[in-house]
């Protein structure tokens, strides 16, 4: 809906005003916000910008500066107030009319009517570029040859007063030619236009990129390889980079003398024999830049490492295997004929394996051990698995010494007599006893099992050897003394006699109930036993003192045997009686 402000005119003439006073003939860009707000069309059309701020003055003379005066509504009039301006609402026509008066009639024909166009509305700008190679690049146009732009704008109001361009960020300048883009780069264009009531249209703004650059393409290898030497489970991933338009196609030809074909996805080596290659290669753009083609020579290495091994230390072949000591180790080796040994990797105690360093040692167990082993070269060709068994041996073997006649052990030795007969035997379970040496007293080394025996009585030491056959050795000292001497015995009485005997008790007197203890030591292998016997009574084993209920004459018989059956025998004579 149109807005219309009917006025009551009561002198000759009115002047329609904007308040910000009269706008500049030549309006620049950087005046525009400040520029006029009416603009008088050729046709004798009076347009106003929408948003101007409108005051009356009433002249009496049409001259340029004759004098006029500020119309006041009655109220701003009677409250001694300034004027108040108002708006034209809404783009398009208003009219400001007499209206009719009650005690002047007046006419209401064209020159009573006077119409106002609100100018509210933005001029509009458009652009168009002439045809080249193009890629749009989110908000960036991109052309691969020069370029010519031609700017438009349009107002069907109060008319366009001029366009305006900034390029790459330059002081705006009046549009006049078409633009030429002719060098390579980058460039940011801004343009727009004002109308004659200083509307400004909406800043356009284009990005434009000239591209005159090819692609830029290289490979990758994907997989293992090294430097130019590929595996055979490698492939070859080729990529090209375009700082502008974007690469838009890759060619290659493979091997080298094939038909040029696109590229979709990686080139696998898979299926290639052995031997020496090469790829060629290149892209274009996406506004028709194409790259020189580009050569890659490499070696294509599919054959795997030799792996071979080695015993280092203790070993022995027996009939079904062969035995090793915990000292042994395993050496591995490799070679190759291309890439080089990358590693060699071995299985023993875990299912993923060990990287072979340096030779390793086998299980601290007796017992078939499986081991196995495998290399790879650099480029990841592996040879096929080894497997290998020993028989891991880390006892000693063992020794035995024996005794035939009188021995006894205590406190770390051994007791026996001139008569005792002394023999070895010696064992192992796995590789097998390979020799056996002792030395009596630190004589001559003896290397012999044969039965023997000491002759002189006292302390004696025996060193041995036993070897198996990976060279588990075990040594024993044994401490031997040979005791040819009989314990001592001492009886005693629980009472004085009443009457001695001799020097030795013998025949003496004693009470009834007197008790009779007996005690033995024994300088070396110590006392086994003590026994007697009563009055040519049975032998019996001495627990505890004898007593002697009964009166009479007793002889008593006691034997002290020690642990390798020395004995001592004593008899004592005495008497029983009631007091």
């Amino acid at each position: 809906m149109k807005y219309i402000r009917r006025t009551t005119v009561g002198l000759l003439a009115a002047v329609l005003l904007p308040w910000s006073g009269y706008a500049q003939e030549n309006p620049t860009p950087e005046n525009h916000e400040l520029g006029k707000k009416v603009y008088a069309a050729p046709d004798g059309k009076l347009f106003v910008w929408g948003k101007a701020n409108i005051y009356l003055r009433f002249s009496t003379s049409p001259e340029e500066g004759a004098p006029s005066h500020l119309l006041k509504s009655q109220k701003v009039t009677d409250s001694g107030k300034s004027a108040k301006p108002f708006q034209l609402e809404g783009h398009g026509k208003h009219t400001i009319t007499h209206p009719r008066d009650h005690k002047n009639l007046q006419k209401t024909e064209g020159e009573h009517i006077f119409h106002v166009f609100d100018d509210s509305r933005l001029p509009t700008t458009k652009i168009s570029v002439t045809d080249a190679p193009m890629v749009v690049n989110g908000k960036n146009i991109i052309y691969g040859k020069p370029v010519m732009a031609t700017l438009s704008f349009i107002d069907e109001d109060s008319g366009v007063q001029g366009g305006y361009y900034s390029l790459n960020g330059s002081a705006p300048v009046a549009s006049k030619d078409a633009l030429k883009f002719v060098e390579e780069g980058d460039y940011r264009l801004k343009f727009y236009a004002f109308d004659n009531v200083g509307n400004k249209s909406k800043i356009s703004q284009r990005y434009y990129s000239l591209d005159f650059t090819s692609p830029e393409s290289s490979y990758q290898i994907v997989g293992t390889h090294l430097d130019n030497i590929l595996s055979p489970r490698a492939s070859i991933k080729l990529k090209s980079k375009d700082n502008k338009a974007g690469v838009q196609d890759i060619f290659f030809r493979f091997p080298a003398k094939s038909k040029k074909v696109t590229y979709k996805k990686s080139i696998s080596m898979k299926g290639f024999k052995d031997g020496a290659y090469s790829l060629v290669f290149g892209a274009n753009d996406r506004v028709k830049n194409a790259e020189k083609n580009k050569t890659f020579d490499f070696y294509l290495d599919t054959i795997p490492p030799v792996a071979d091994h080695r015993l280092i230390g203790d070993q022995y072949q027996g009939k079904k295997t062969t035995y090793v000591s915990g000292r042994t180790k395993v050496e591995l080796s490799a070679t190759d004929n291309k890439a080089g040994v990358r590693r060699i990797r071995y299985f023993l105690k875990s299912k993923r394996g060990d990287i072979y360093s340096e030779p390793f040692g086998l299980p601290q167990k007796n017992g078939p051990v499986n081991f196995s082993y495998q290399a790879s070269d650099k480029v990841i060709n592996i040879n096929k698995l080894k497997k290998q068994r020993v028989t891991v041996d880390i006892s000693q073997p063992t020794m035995k010494i024996n005794f035939v006649g009188e021995h006894y052990f205590s406190r770390k030795n051994h007791y026996i007599r001139k008569s005792t007969k002394i023999s070895y035997s010696t064992a192992d379970n796995l590789s097998g006893v390979k020799s056996f040496e002792y030395t009596l007293d630190d004589d001559a080394l003896m290397a012999s099992t044969s039965v023997f025996s000491i002759a002189v009585e006292g302390q004696h030491s025996i060193i041995t050897k036993t070897m198996d056959n990976v060279n588990n050795e075990r040594n024993n000292r044994f401490l031997l003394f040979v005791d040819e001497k009989a314990p001592e015995l001492f009886p005693r009485f629980g009472v004085i006699p009443t009457e001695p005997g001799d020097a030795q008790g013998n025949n003496g007197i004693y009470p009834k109930k007197t008790r009779l203890y007996f005690s033995a030591t024994d300088g070396q292998s110590g006392i086994k036993s003590i026994q007697y016997k009563i009055n040519n009574g049975k032998l019996r084993d001495y627990k505890a003192a004898l007593t002697f209920p009964k009166v009479g004459n007793y002889t008593i018989e006691v034997v002290g045997i020690d642990n390798v059956g020395n004995v001592a025998k004593q008899s004592i004579n005495f008497r029983i009686r009631k007091y």
